[in-house]
């Protein structure tokens, strides 16, 4: 019984006799038996086993044999196993021997293979890198070089060249640059900048905008500038001189001025003198006309102008100047006379109207001994006469011929020892009254201070030790700025004198009291 399943069972059994044999897909079912002679007792092989498609069957992967060590290999070298049946007998050898699995060369070894290729790469890439038979030709040094042995070497390098002017204080006409550096690799034929020095030289910018002007001058490399502005009917702006001028050779360190355009503008000149004044007006390109006005201040010094300092003007336009006038602050301020240039109370006079009389010189007395001062006169119309004289205290003074034969020595510059001034009386001045308060009154106007002390005709003859005066008058005396000024007042006359107190050096006081006063009322009282 037992034997029997064993055979059911076995996938070696034979096949009944009585029953047809067939032939399955994939090795399944029965394989039809040869056909053989009646007479052939061989025993016919046993078929070689087949799976099954219900057979649990096993997939090794790829490199499954080495995880199962030597017994894998003695295996895969002893060929595929044949399960022993009982009773089975060897089965025939197919027609071609049986395919032994391939094995295949580990991970490790295929990284190592793909390592030494890529450093075979590499080195083939940068000896033909070095070779430079790619990735562009290096170029060379020529920093130092002539220009023309620079420029040559370029283009023995297989290079076209560029050449740039650069302006230097040292290496002039030699190489400066090169544009790639040396030793940076460019593409065969490709240009290349050289930079060649030249001397630096200031380049034409009259005419140019001062920004474009600062531009081509940075360009040659000038930085230290200077700028002057100048009125011009140019536009704002403009260039209109440059020094050094354009084509000069000059350092990196020199500067360099320009003078720019700006619109008309009257300049500030308040404060200084008139001639200085006209000076300055001229080189903004302006006109001037001088008005002077009496004021206290230095003569001939700038109160003002029309149009004001910074006010625009057009081109040759008239500035007015508004000075001090020269010689007084007012024409019957005594003192300014003395303190004034002779030329310009000459022209002062002259503004203001008066006319010349008569001029020539004396010689001075005092601290102006053997000096040849002014004897001259002036006379206005409704203000009165000027006499200018080293003998103020005196009443005579003019010539017979009048102005005939004589001249204006004021304007010729003869020093002025002493003024004497003797108003025109009229309206409410007609009739002065003789006392202290007309002399103050005409010492406001004639800008006397410091009144010292007021005598009268009795008083000075009493100082003198004589008798009662027969002329009746009042005098009024003081000092101011080193100068001695004294005012005459009689019946219908006044008569006022400053002088240099040095002019009275050479008086001999003891006649007088010793009084300087009186020494002055007694001259002008009773002369």
């Amino acid at each position: 019984m037992s034997d029997e399943r064993n055979r059911d069972a076995s996938p070696a059994s034979e096949p009944r006799q009585d029953e047809p044999t067939e032939l399955l897909p994939g090795g399944m079912g029965k394989r039809p038996e040869p056909e053989r002679d009646a007479d052939d007792n061989s025993t016919l092989p046993m078929p070689k086993p087949q799976s099954r498609p219900d057979d649990d069957t096993t997939v090794l992967e790829a490199g499954a044999t080495e995880s199962l060590g030597e017994g894998a290999e003695e295996l895969e070298e002893a060929g595929p196993h044949e399960p022993d049946v009982p009773g089975a007998s060897a089965a025939p050898e197919p027609d071609s021997a049986p395919q032994r699995p391939v094995r295949r060369p580990s991970r490790t070894v295929l990284a190592l293979v793909a390592a030494a290729v890529v450093v075979a790469c590499a080195a083939v890439a940068v000896l033909t890198y070095q070779a430079e038979l790619w990735g562009g030709v290096s170029v060379p040094d020529v920093v130092g070089l002539t220009e023309a042995d620079a420029a040559s070497a370029l283009r023995d390098a297989g290079f076209d060249v560029s050449e740039k002017d650069v302006p230097t204080d040292d290496g002039v006409g030699t190489a400066i640059y090169t544009n790639p550096d040396a030793g940076a690799r460019a593409r065969h034929g490709s240009v290349v900048e050289l930079g060649a020095g030249v001397p630096r030289t200031v380049p034409p910018v009259v005419g140019a905008s001062l920004d474009d002007a600062r531009e081509l001058l940075g360009d040659a490399g000038i930085t230290d500038l200077r700028l002057e502005y100048k009125n011009s009917d140019e536009d704002e702006g403009t260039v209109l001189s440059c020094s050094p001028a354009a084509g000069s050779v000059v350092t990196a360190d020199e500067q360099v001025t320009l003078v720019v355009a700006q619109p008309y503008t009257a300049p500030d000149v308040v404060g200084l003198s008139q001639d200085e004044a006209a000076r300055i007006i001229g080189e903004a390109g302006l006109s001037s006309k001088v008005e002077w006005q009496e004021a206290e201040g230095t003569p001939l010094t700038v109160l003002s102008t029309s149009p004001e300092a910074g006010e625009r003007a057009s081109a040759g336009a008239t500035v007015t100047v508004t000075v001090v006038a020269p010689g007084a602050s007012s024409e019957t301020r005594v003192a300014d006379y003395l303190a004034s240039n002779p030329r310009d109370v000459s022209a002062y006079l002259n503004w203001k109207g008066w006319s010349f009389d008569y001029g020539l010189t004396e010689t001075g007395t005092g601290s102006l001994a053997g000096e040849e001062c002014a004897e001259t006169g002036w006379k206005k119309s409704g203000v009165g006469m000027l006499a200018f004289t080293p003998r103020p205290l005196s009443s005579r003074h003019g010539v017979f011929l009048g102005s005939l034969f004589t001249s204006d020595v004021l304007g010729q510059g003869s020093a002025i020892a002493g003024v004497r001034f003797e108003p025109a009386l009229a309206g409410d001045d007609a009739n002065p009254q003789v006392n202290s308060s007309t002399i103050s009154t005409w010492a406001v106007r004639c800008g006397l201070d410091n009144l010292e002390g007021t005598l009268a005709a009795d008083d000075v003859a009493k100082a003198m030790g004589g008798s009662a005066a027969q002329r009746r008058y009042v005098v009024g005396y003081g000092e101011q700025d080193g100068c001695v000024w004294a005012i005459l007042v009689r019946d219908r006359s006044v008569v006022v004198t400053c002088a240099p107190r040095g002019l009275y050096d050479d008086v001999d006081l003891s006649g007088y009291g010793d009084s300087l006063g009186v020494y002055l009322a007694y001259t002008l009282g009773t002369d």
